[in-house]
């Protein structure tokens, strides 16, 4: 993975986002466990926008957000409670495949950044 510019990181934020509320309004019973890593992910990305810094400081905090952004990306997708094993077709979604479809659009797009 190479260090994300801030325009990377601002679409990066977007879909974490977007990719949370699905999970939110797709979730019937409560919020999965690898939710929590999408919201590390947004909010040390959000941290280090809005981090005042000079060139050399802004390059060391974007090394190591990458670092962390993948971290917590690989235990998003952990195999037995990560994205792959939430199951979108609960009741509430069985109706709107759009959900479903969104999701894994999401997914896909997030993952871009870490392959």
């Amino acid at each position: 993975m190479d260090n994300l510019q801030k325009e990377e990181l601002v679409q990066l934020r977007d879909a974490l986002s977007a990719l949370m509320g699905v999970v939110q309004n797709g979730s019937c019973l409560e919020i999965p466990y690898f939710y929590r890593f999408l919201d590390f992910m947004k909010n040390n990305i959000e941290i280090c926008l809005y981090t005042p810094a000079d060139r050399i400081e802004k390059e060391e905090m974007m090394e190591l957000l990458d670092e962390v952004l993948y971290r917590d990306w690989s235990a998003a997708n952990d195999a037995q409670l990560g994205i792959a094993s939430f199951d979108m077709l609960a009741e509430k979604t069985t109706d709107r495949p759009e959900i479903c479809v969104k999701y894994l659009e999401l997914v896909t797009e997030i993952d871009r950044y870490f392959g």
